[in-house]
């Protein structure tokens, strides 16, 4: 189990790290890139709220996109808190006090 932690540590933070700057990335070009206002002819009818409460219209493949990125973040986040735990308790963290 000692052998794990270390490797472990590292799979969570690089997780959480690139589930964090993909999902940053894909509501920063949303809010940037897809129109305010539904566009029947492109298909941009699904309405999504992006970059805190920006309203945008995107494809239906865009807005699952959008929520799964929210939807599996809080897994990623627990993933990354029990690492840690993990970490801390085991002796591969330190903790100074």
């Amino acid at each position: 189990m000692m052998k794990l932690v270390k490797p472990l540590l590292v799979c969570a933070c690089v997780l959480l790290g690139t589930w964090g700057l993909v999902g940053a990335c894909l509501d920063q070009y949303y809010w940037a890139k897809l129109p305010g206002a539904p566009d029947k002819p492109s298909g941009r009818i699904y309405r999504m709220s992006v970059n805190h409460g920006f309203v945008r219209y995107g494809t239906e493949r865009q807005l699952h996109a959008l929520q799964a990125m929210d939807e599996f973040l809080p897994i990623v986040g627990t993933v990354f808190v029990l690492a840690v735990l993990i970490g801390v308790f085991s002796g591969h963290v330190p903790i100074r006090r």
